[in-house]
């Protein structure tokens, strides 16, 4: 049997940032279609559990709605016997769910706003749905 002591855990979380493209940023806010998005959230657990099979636990949260500037909006967590492995399983969850989760993020500026898609993106903004609390997926 496996000790706590055994694992080495990973953590990131992705903090709202002031400046986007030389401009001053007040707060963001999340939507998401969340049925669509917890699928793919799980696709990425798998995915993950399948690339680095010693991988104990996973957790990724993405808040959605209103995220202030210096708050994070995402948080991942990763478990596993080898601190190189959760290192390399959190980068990959972080590339992938920027890439394939459809979570919309609207910008506050100075006084304007404008939807705006990850660079990673592979998938594009079009007619936005209804809103969601909260994202959230943990695959133990």
């Amino acid at each position: 049997m496996e000790s706590l002591l055994d694992l080495d855990e990973t953590f990131t979380d992705g903090t709202t940032r002031d400046l986007r493209n030389g401009r001053h940023v007040v707060q963001l806010e999340y939507e998401c279609y969340q049925a669509m998005a917890e699928k793919e959230v799980k696709k990425i657990c798998n995915q993950t559990r399948e690339r680095w099979q010693e991988i104990n636990s996973i957790a990724i949260h993405h808040r959605l709605e209103t995220v202030p500037v210096k708050e994070a909006s995402i948080v991942i967590a990763i478990s596993s016997p080898h601190r190189v492995d959760a290192l390399a399983a959190t980068q990959f969850c972080i590339d992938t769910l920027k890439a394939t989760v459809p979570i919309w993020k609207e910008v506050y500026n100075d006084g304007t706003t404008e939807w705006m898609e990850n660079k990673e993106c592979t998938w594009k903004i079009s007619k936005r749905t209804s809103l969601c609390c909260h994202l959230q997926a943990t695959c133990t």
